[in-house]
Formats: structure tokens, sequence, C-alpha cells
């Protein structure tokens, strides 16, 4: 980055979420992300969350995440590995959730997760991360292009949900395990 760290606007993009509170997601990108190549920093949330590019994958930019997620949600920043297999999404706000609520949003987004065609779990788990309790699902589901991996981890951070996850074709459960290993140790929050 320059050392005067400028941001690029992307776009901005306004609709109710499932709570039925206003949502608004600015896609922001440094202007220097050379494709993705190398491990930048991606920033979300105002610049208070931040994440390194894993080696090997994109940014994508507003354009691509309209036109893969069509009518939203959208999430906050995403990425593609570069041979197109892969996608890293991150939403953050998006619902509130106190630390001491995870316990109970863990069955909600199970049973969230239950409605998707032909899923299958692989793992599912809340754990204590540094003091602060996290979600682990991790699933094979159907989709039009056929079977998916999903690997989601759901963290509360100031009260509110902050969703990660990285999903690809089903025979790419190790490929989407390590770029999730990866991802999983990436966010700084301050």
């Amino acid at each position: 980055f320059p050392s005067h760290d400028t941001r690029a606007i992307l776009l901005t993009v306004r609709y109710k979420n499932e709570e039925g509170n206003d949502r608004k997601v600015t896609f922001i990108a440094p202007p220097d992300c050379n494709g993705g190549q190398s491990s930048d920093s991606i920033s979300i949330a105002g610049g208070r969350v931040t994440f390194l590019l894993p080696d090997g994958f994109k940014v994508l930019d507003a354009k691509a995440i309209k036109a893969k997620w069509k009518d939203g949600p959208y999430p906050d920043v995403a990425w593609q590995s570069l041979k197109n297999d892969i996608f890293v999404t991150v939403s953050f706000g998006e619902v509130s959730v106190e630390p001491s609520e995870m316990e109970d949003f863990k069955v909600e987004l199970e049973e969230a997760y239950e409605s998707l065609p032909g899923i299958t779990w692989i793992e599912k788990r809340l754990e204590d991360v540094d003091g602060s309790p996290e979600l682990v699902h991790e699933f094979l589901s159907d989709s039009a292009g056929g079977s998916v991996v999903s690997y989601n981890l759901a963290r509360s951070s100031d009260g509110r949900h902050m969703a990660i996850s990285v999903a690809g074709a089903g025979d790419r459960i190790k490929s989407v395990e390590s770029t999730a290993a990866v991802i999983r140790e990436s966010p700084r929050v301050r």
C-alpha cells in the first residue's frame, strides 16, 4: 500500500437484512491490488477488520460480486482463487449476536443450513478461540453445478456477527480446508 493508505470505493449497496434492518455494504479495496497475486491486506468495516489475502487469490470487484450473488445479500468482501475453484467471502454486522449468545446462534445456523439441498455434515462445533466463542460448520450440499463443500466460521465482534465462508467443488475438500485454515488466522480487529 502507499504510505498514506488510500482506499478505492467500488460500490455501495443498500438492502434490508433478515432482521428487517436497513443494511449498507460498501465494497472497498486498496487501489494497488495487482489482481490479488500477492498477500495484500484487505479492510472492511471502515478499516476496523483487516484480512490478509492468501497467495493464489484475487479480490472480486463489485461487478463480479453483484453478478455472483445477484440480489444479495452481498458479502462485504470476496476472493476467488486464480484457478476459479474456491471462493472466500466475509460479511460483517449482518446480525446482532453477543458472545454469550453463540450457543443459541449455533442452533439457529444449523437449522438454516438444514434447508440446503442434499446437505451432509462434515463438522459442526462451538469452540473457544483466544477466549472468544467461534462456530465452525463444514458440510457438503448440492447445487445446480454439482456438489459443493462449504467451511463456515462465525464469530461475534462488537456484538455483531462476522461470517467467513470458504467454498469450492465437492471434490476440493482438502483445498477448501487448507484455505479456511489460512483465512481463520487472518482477521485482525481494531
